[in-house]
C-alpha cells in the first residue's frame, strides 16, 4: 500500500476544506449585514403535474408601494409587507414540464415568495413617489404605521417546515420552578405547606421545553426598529430628517431627530407619526 499517496490526498483534502472554510467566513466577514435571500417558487396549476421550481434571490432593501385603494382603514406596514409577499395568480403561462410533455398549455402558473435568510438589518422603502397618466410625478402623503417591533415569521419561505421539523426532533429542556414563595399581597403561597404535606420538595424540575423552545423561535423573527427617514419636501427636490434610537444617560433607550446639524431629543409618539420613507430594523436573536 502507497502510504506516501495516501497521505498527500488527505493533505490536499484537508487544504481544500481548510480553504472553503476561511472563504466561508470571509464572505460572513465582509457580508453587508442588510443582506437576505428572497426565495420565488412558481408551480403549476395543472392538478395532474407536479412542476415546482424554487429561485432564490438576493436582496438588500425591500421596496413597498402604497395601493391606490384599499379595504382597510389604516395603512400599516405588515400591511405592505403582506401585499409584497402575497400569493399571485399567473394566468396564461405554462410550466415547462407541460410544455415539453405537450400537455395542456395555459393552465397557468401560481407564485409564492417569502424570505429564505433573514438579513442582520432589515432595510424597507415606502415608495412615495408616483406618476400621474400626465408624466407628472407626485407624493403619497399617506401615513403607514409601523412597529417598534416587527414580527417576521409569517413573511419567511420555511418556516412552516422549519418548525415541523423541530416540533419533531427537538429534546424536552428541564426547567427549574420554586413552588410556594408568596402572592401579591405578601401572604404565604398554600402550596408551599401543602406540598411539604404531601413529601414535595420546594423546588422541583419540569418540563418547559415547550414554552422556551417557542420563546426562542419567536425571537428568531423579531426586528427592533433602529432609524427612521423622512423625506421633506417636492418629489423631486428636498432633503432628508432622520430619528435615531440611542441610549440615555442613565442607560435607556431614548430617541434623537437629526435635521441637517442640528440634532434635538423626541418622544416615540413623534417618531411614530412620522411620514416614513425608510425604515431600519435590526434583528434581536441571530442565534
Amino acid at each position: 500500500m502507497d502510504f506516501s499517496s495516501s497521505t498527500s490526498r488527505q493533505s490536499l483534502s484537508e487544504i481544500v476544506m481548510r480553504s472553503l472554510s476561511d472563504a466561508v467566513v470571509e464572505e460572513q466577514r465582509t457580508r453587508p449585514p442588510c443582506v437576505g435571500l428572497i426565495a420565488t417558487q412558481l408551480q403549476c396549476s395543472n392538478p395532474s403535474c407536479a412542476y415546482k421550481k424554487v429561485r432564490h434571490d438576493r436582496f438588500c432593501v425591500l421596496s413597498l408601494t402604497i395601493p391606490k385603494i384599499t379595504a382597510s382603514p389604516m395603512l400599516t406596514l405588515e400591511l405592505l409587507l403582506r401585499k409584497y409577499f402575497c400569493i399571485e395568480q399567473l394566468n396564461g403561462a405554462t410550466c415547462d414540464c407541460c410544455q415539453e410533455k405537450r400537455q395542456m398549455t395555459g393552465t397557468g402558473l401560481i407564485k409564492k415568495q417569502g424570505i429564505s435568510k433573514l438579513p442582520r438589518c432589515l432595510i424597507v422603502r415606502i415608495e412615495r413617489v408616483g406618476y400621474l397618466p400626465s408624466g407628472a410625478a407626485f407624493k403619497h402623503s399617506d401615513h403607514v404605521s409601523f412597529p417598534e417591533t416587527l414580527d417576521v415569521r409569517d413573511l419567511c419561505f420555511y418556516r412552516s417546515k422549519e418548525l415541523d421539523y423541530q416540533m419533531s426532533t427537538r429534546a424536552p429542556e428541564m426547567t427549574s420552578r420554586i413552588l410556594g414563595g408568596a402572592d401579591a399581597a405578601g401572604n404565604s403561597n398554600p402550596i408551599g405547606s401543602l406540598g411539604a404535606g404531601l413529601g414535595l420538595r420546594e423546588h422541583a424540575t419540569i418540563n418547559g421545553g415547550s414554552f422556551v423552545q417557542e420563546r426562542r423561535n419567536s425571537l428568531r423573527y423579531r426586528y427592533q426598529l433602529r432609524a427612521v427617514s423622512v423625506h421633506r419636501g417636492r418629489p423631486d427636490s428636498g432633503h432628508f430628517v432622520t430619528y435615531r434610537r440611542g441610549v440615555g444617560r442613565a442607560g435607556q433607550h431614548v430617541w434623537y431627530c437629526a435635521n441637517d446639524a442640528q440634532v434635538s431629543r423626541v418622544s416615540y409618539q413623534d417618531v411614530a407619526a412620522a411620514q416614513a420613507y425608510m425604515l431600519y430594523y435590526e434583528r434581536m436573536n441571530v442565534r
